[in-house]
């Protein structure tokens, strides 16, 4: 259905700003949405790799925000030094394009192991990060420990909302290569074999 006339749709992007869509740009671009009446949060900790967040969003709604949201009123911005980061990545993400094309291929093998793996649904394709449990707590207990010891770190966490009450969280980003992926995803098919033994 069609937006009535006077709505603003809100998007959190947190996980496809400066991984998704054209030039990067996220949702928005990949599912071709008129941005004129669009609020686009997200995170600057993520694809931009420095700290903070952003909102944007016609002058009027910035300035309401600025007077009235409880995240900004009264808090400590930024420091220079992530503000500039920020600035740096974010004109790297614009003029080296070949980073975003090398994250998206590592993207798409990632999707590709998960799904072979079964670790992760469908739905979370296209994102560079993937949960996933595999066995008991025990199992990926072992699992962690074994991937620190070969040098690979690939979370173990507790946090909400997540596929189950402790899961992996692995991201991918443009420094890593087709094989650091297959490396990594031997390890990981080899403690899924075993878990299934247990």
């Amino acid at each position: 259905d069609a937006m009535p006339s006077n709505a603003t749709l809100l998007i959190d992007d947190c996980h496809g700003v400066a991984a998704m869509g054209e030039g990067g740009r996220g949702v928005l671009t990949r599912a071709q949405i008129d941005p004129a009446r669009v609020v686009l949060t997200t995170t600057l900790a993520k694809g931009v790799g420095a700290a903070g967040g952003v909102v944007v969003a016609p002058t009027d709604l910035i300035e309401c925000a600025r007077r009235h949201a409880s995240a900004y009123v009264c808090t400590t911005p930024i420091a220079p030094a992530l503000a500039m980061g920020a600035v740096a990545a974010i004109h790297a993400i614009d003029h080296e394009p070949w980073r975003l094309r090398r994250l998206q291929k590592l993207v798409h093998r990632l999707d590709e192991h998960c799904e072979r793996l079964a670790l992760t649904t469908p739905a979370r394709r296209g994102a560079p990060i993937a949960a996933f449990t595999l066995g008991s707590g025990a199992t990926m207990r072992r699992l962690h420990e074994e991937l620190i010891a070969e040098q690979w770190l690939v979370p173990l966490i507790e946090y909400p909302n997540g596929p189950s009450e402790r899961y992996f969280r692995l991201s991918v980003n443009a420094d890593h290569t087709l094989d650091d992926l297959d490396q990594l995803f031997e390890t990981i098919d080899a403690a899924r074999r075993d878990a299934s033994k247990e």
